[in-house]
């Protein structure tokens, strides 16, 4: 099957991966989460598929082994900020582990939620956008000032809304920001 991008992604995971490390965390198979990030352009520092956790979204397993890896490679969960287009797999349970969370509503003028399970109660997210470009136009038009803040306090960009979004369950997560940054209403 031919899955193609939202016609954002790419240049807004591009833009991202200028200043940040994109971790994505997908419920697809590593070979289905190959081809998705070739036709995005290669964005990702890492990922993380089933085949590699041994589990699926929401399972906190599947974040612990993503907080593993973040903590070796030098950073820590409080540098995470969790972008996901699925309320279900991602938002909720991301906000249950304590991180700072991005709603990319692609559905947002249509009703329900597509292709993910429908969640047992909404979640408000920290921030929340109708695209990944709209991410990417808010941190480049942030204040040198702040984006120097985030740059010192944030390692890591965790992307899970696009890899599997192709097939509509999918989540990447990002990380541009602290929890502190979200209470001042970046």
């Amino acid at each position: 099957k031919d899955w193609r991008p939202f016609p954002d992604s790419a240049a807004a995971l591009a833009r991202l991966t200028r200043r940040y490390k994109l971790i994505a965390m997908t419920n697809a198979q590593r070979s289905a989460f190959d081809q998705f990030a070739r036709a995005l352009g290669n964005p990702f520092y890492a990922g993380f598929t089933v085949d590699d956790t041994g589990t699926e979204k929401p399972d906190p397993a599947f974040f612990e082994q993503v907080f593993a890896f973040v903590e070796k490679d030098g950073g820590s969960r409080d540098e995470i900020l969790h972008v996901a287009q699925s309320q279900y797999h991602d938002i909720g349970i991301s906000r249950k582990l304590g991180l700072t969370n991005c709603w990319i509503q692609r559905r947002h003028a249509q009703p329900g939620y597509g292709g993910t399970i429908e969640p047992e109660r909404f979640t408000e997210p920290d921030f929340h956008f109708t695209s990944m470009a709209g991410l990417a136009e808010r941190i480049k038009a942030m204040s040198p000032g702040a984006l120097a803040v985030i740059k010192e306090s944030v390692h890591r960009l965790v992307d899970m809304t696009e890899a599997d979004a192709f097939a509509e369950e999918a989540r990447l997560g990002q990380r541009a920001f602290t929890s502190a940054d979200a209470r001042k209403g970046l």
